[in-house]
């Protein structure tokens, strides 16, 4: 195989660059293995090298994290902030501060982060982290119905969908009383157009597709099911596993 130009070198390193950046505007720090990802780079001393570079650039900055074992996170800086800004674009004044990051909820974090990106490499786009945007969180406030979803972006075909990575499957009478009643206003109030829940593993997305079936049943049956937008080309309420749902994997249907 031949050895790139130096202009290719120079164009494949800037790419790297705007990607981890792009990423890391929405999500502040992440992991030198989703990063990879970001980049699309499978060699861990790749991935590490141009996270390193960037760093000695002041894009970012790394450090670790005790969780049961050390995990290091990279996040972007404030130079990164202004790099990465487009056209038309507000900055952002969010950086990396380790004293920010949540122990508790870290892992859910990142699951959330692992199927960002996953979506994205297969056609997904315009992602939003519901946390970080007022109306979702004002809402949540407000309402005994309301939720606030972990993820919102658009399909390749064109729909919204607010994705909830499922880490820990609820309890039926959760899904009953609070989740899926407020997803029903958010989907009628056209906040998206249908939910998707991804979960672990297969056996995951069994036992979660059993418990919001049940809960979808006990809300026909007392006339609290009332979609009032539908479509004969998805499903309102989706349940997918990481590893099969950007291929409207079976099992989905309720």
């Amino acid at each position: 195989m031949p050895l790139m130009s130096k202009a290719e070198a120079m164009k494949r390193k800037q790419k790297k660059t705007l990607r981890v950046l792009r990423f890391l505007r929405l999500t502040t720090y992440s992991t030198a293995e989703i990063l990879g990802q970001v980049m699309q780079v499978s060699d861990r001393a790749t991935i590490l090298k141009t996270l390193k570079r960037m760093e000695a650039e002041s894009l970012l900055s790394h450090n670790s994290i005790e969780i049961g074992s050390r995990l290091t996170l990279w996040g972007i800086t404030a130079t990164g902030q202004q790099t990465v800004l487009q056209h038309g674009e507000d900055l952002d004044p969010r950086t990396f501060n380790m004293s920010k990051v949540s122990r508790v909820h870290l892992m859910h974090y990142l699951g959330m982060q692992r199927i960002h990106v996953f979506a994205e490499n297969s056609g997904w786009k315009d992602f939003i982290y519901c946390d970080r945007v007022s109306r979702f969180s004002k809402q949540k406030q407000n309402s005994k119905f309301s939720v606030r979803p972990d993820l919102v972006a658009v399909d390749p075909n064109g729909h919204k969908a607010a994705i909830e990575y499922e880490r820990n499957i609820k309890s039926i009478k959760n899904y009953y009383e609070l989740v899926i009643p407020g997803h029903i206003v958010n989907i009628n109030s056209s906040e998206y157009d249908y939910v998707l829940w991804i979960c672990n593993t297969p056996n995951e997305q069994r036992t979660l597709l059993d418990a919001i079936g049940y809960a979808v049943k006990m809300l026909k049956e007392a006339n609290r099911w009332n979609i009032a937008r539908t479509s004969n080309d998805y499903d309102p309420l989706q349940i997918s596993d990481l590893q099969t749902f950007t291929s409207h994997a079976e099992g989905r249907q309720l």
